[in-house]
């Protein structure tokens, strides 16, 4: 099928889009102009959805309100800026304590160390990454029956904690 607009020309490859909104679904439509009357045909849809980003609050499948049956979503975070950590603080937080819960994973993808798995009414603590990436990764997943609050993320990017080694001590000031 066709777009439903008239688009953006462009005459750069590769073409950077730029002004998206974060956890926005987006189709995009390619094709060549050769000259005013001589085009190719429509490509597309291709169908993406932007990350989350730091500042941004991540609900699960139910929004403000009770998540669904049967979910299993897949979530990772970057730092919007090179060397900056992913911190994760859970706003309100409720599971089905015996079959649905969130793990979180510290770094790019699942296969990253696990840093808990939560399930039940407690709200976790704040997890900040320590991946050299920076992101973090969750799962979340529930059953086919009972479901509850869901989870309410902020998601907030900061520098690294800088370290003092003793040997940057100046030991001949200390009196």
């Amino acid at each position: 099928w066709d777009p439903t607009t008239a688009g953006t020309p462009i005459t750069t490859n590769p073409y950077t889009i730029t002004g998206l909104d974060s956890s926005t679904d987006y189709e995009i439509f390619v094709r060549a102009i050769c000259s005013g009357t001589d085009s190719s045909p429509w490509r597309g849809p291709v169908n993406f959805t932007t990350s989350y980003l730091c500042g941004d609050t991540i609900f699960d499948s139910g929004g403000a309100g009770n998540y669904g049956n049967d979910d299993l979503i897949t979530t990772t975070v970057y730092a919007d800026n090179p060397g900056d950590l992913v911190t994760f603080t859970f706003l309100s937080f409720g599971t089905e304590s015996c079959c649905d819960n969130l793990t979180v994973y510290d770094g790019p993808d699942i296969n990253a160390d696990v840093v808990g798995v939560y399930a039940g009414s407690t709200i976790p603590d704040p997890i900040t990454s320590s991946h050299p990436t920076g992101a973090l990764t969750f799962v979340f997943y529930s059953d086919f029956s009972v479901n509850d609050i869901g989870y309410e993320i902020l998601v907030s990017c900061a520098p690294a904690p800088s370290c003092l080694q003793v040997s940057d001590l100046d030991v001949s000031t200390i009196t």
